[in-house]
């Protein structure tokens, strides 16, 4: 898979968890969690020309070695503009 792709559906999680989570008011989660560990790529897919594709257990993998590498970033920021949080 190619580095921009994964970058790419990365990213649209990150503003998939941002909307619900902070926009939404809904509580926070890390990014971990809220990909299911990796498992909302096999349950769900992304759209592609109105079909839903689904990933194969290698490509989940290479996503998720890439999530790990900024998980941190993610939940930092995402903690950082929660609204409940005052800090």
């Amino acid at each position: 898979m190619e580095t921009s792709e994964i970058k790419k559906i990365v990213a649209e999680q990150i503003c998939n968890m941002f909307e619900n989570n902070i926009l939404g008011e809904n509580g926070g989660e890390s990014f971990v969690g809220w990909l299911e560990d990796g498992d909302i790529f096999l349950n769900q897919g992304l759209p592609e020309d109105d079909i839903y594709r689904t990933f194969t257990e290698e490509e989940v993998n290479e996503i998720m070695d890439f999530v790990h590498g900024i998980a941190d970033l993610v939940d930092n920021l995402s903690w950082k503009l929660a609204p409940e949080n005052e800090d």
